[in-house]
C-alpha cells in the first residue's frame, strides 16, 4: 500500500519533466526539495507503520522496502536521461550501480529520522540539510 501511494512524488516527477521539457533544469532541484518535505509529512502521518517497516520488517514482504523505493527512483532517473537526450540537453550519465548507491544512501538518511525517533520538526530540519547536501552532489555529478 505505502510503496505505491506517493502521489506527491508522481506530481513532483511530472513537474520536473515539465521543467526539463522547457529547458528550465535549475527548477528541478527546488521541486525535489519540496517533494522530500512532503515525504516527511507523509511518513509522520503514518509514523508507526514506517517504524515497523524500517525497524522490524525482516522476514516480511517489506524487508526490502528501501530497495523498492530506490528501484522506483532509478526508473525515474532513466526516464530523465531519455528526456534530456531527446531535448539535446548535455549531462553526465551516471552508471546504474552508482545511481543505486547514491539513491539508497539518500533514502537511508531520510529513514534515519524514523529509526531514531526524530520529532517531525527535527526531521523536517534534517531533510532540509540532506536536500541541500544531495542537491549539490547531484548537480556536480550530473552536470546539469
Amino acid at each position: 500500500m505505502y510503496i505505491n501511494n506517493y502521489n506527491f512524488i508522481d506530481r513532483a516527477e511530472d513537474k520536473c519533466f515539465d521543467n526539463i521539457d522547457t529547458g528550465n533544469t535549475d527548477e528541478i532541484w527546488n521541486i525535489s526539495s519540496d517533494a522530500i518535505r512532503e515525504f516527511i509529512h507523509y511518513i509522520y502521518m503514518h509514523f508507526d507503520i514506517f517504524k515497523l517497516i524500517i525497524c522490524y520488517s525482516d522476514g516480511t514482504e517489506y524487508n526490502n522496502y528501501i530497495d523498492r523505493i530506490v528501484e522506483r527512483e532509478l526508473n525515474s532517473m532513466y526516464r530523465m536521461y531519455e528526456t534530456l537526450d531527446k531535448k539535446g540537453i548535455s549531462y553526465n550519465r551516471v552508471a546504474k550501480n552508482e545511481l543505486h548507491m547514491i539513491i539508497h544512501a539518500y533514502y537511508a538518511c531520510i529513514f534515519e529520522t524514523v529509526l531514531h525517533d526524530f520529532s517531525k520538526e527535527t526531521a523536517l530540519d534534517s531533510v532540509q540539510s540532506l536536500s541541500s547536501f544531495f542537491t549539490a552532489g547531484w548537480r556536480k555529478l550530473l552536470q546539469i
